[in-house]
């Protein structure tokens, strides 16, 4: 008997859940640090493509937000749609530390274009580029994944670029994992279902 046009076959249990830890994160090195990149892997002036591998927790999809707008209408309020986005919120990125201090770099050297700490001022490495140019941004894409690994959605934050990074605390009473954290501005999310066998 074929499967009727409006019902799609379950491949799975229905009481299949998706689960916190099964996710892929990929972010791109901007272009203004491209030029940075070098076959040494730690340089104090240099970042390499293999060092943004994140172990990341926390917050990966902002609240998604199209508020109603109220009209009078005889004696009563009615709501209706604004059809406008607010701005996206600031995404915070929890990430543990890796061993040599890699990824925390990159993110640190990414900051130190915006506001060079030596000179205070934005410094695009030797090149002449707006402070506005989207050279400094970069798309981050975080993949969900199922129980088997495969990609299931996967959350594009477009033209996203870090705000902030936070402290690193040392404490010898501690031997578990160092975390830090980041957070990034975006200009749009964008949301995918992919493909599934």
């Amino acid at each position: 008997m074929p499967t009727p046009p409006n019902k799609l076959p379950i491949f799975q249990s229905p009481l299949n859940k998706q689960r916190k830890d099964k996710f892929i994160c990929v972010l791109t090195i901007p272009r203004i640090l491209r030029n940075d990149v070098q076959e040494i892997a730690r340089r104090n002036s240099s970042v390499n493509f293999d060092s943004l591998q994140f172990s990341i927790f926390g917050a990966v999809a902002p609240p998604i937000e199209i508020p109603p707008v109220q009209i009078p209408y005889a004696g009563q309020t009615l709501k209706v749609t604004s059809y406008t986005r607010p701005t996206f919120p600031m995404l915070k990125i929890d990430f543990t530390v890796d061993n040599f201090f890699n990824n925390y770099w990159v993110i640190y050297k990414w900051l130190e274009v915006f506001n060079d700490p030596t000179i205070g001022i934005f410094s695009p490495t030797d090149r002449e580029i707006d402070s506005r140019s989207n050279e400094y941004m970069s798309d981050i894409t975080i993949y969900g994944l199922d129980e088997y690994n495969n990609k299931t959605i996967q959350f594009d934050y477009i033209r996203a670029f870090p705000v902030n990074l936070q402290g690193i605390e040392y404490n010898d009473r501690d031997s578990g994992e160092m975390e830090c954290s980041f957070n990034f501005a975006y200009h749009q999310l964008k949301v995918s279902l992919l493909p599934v066998n």
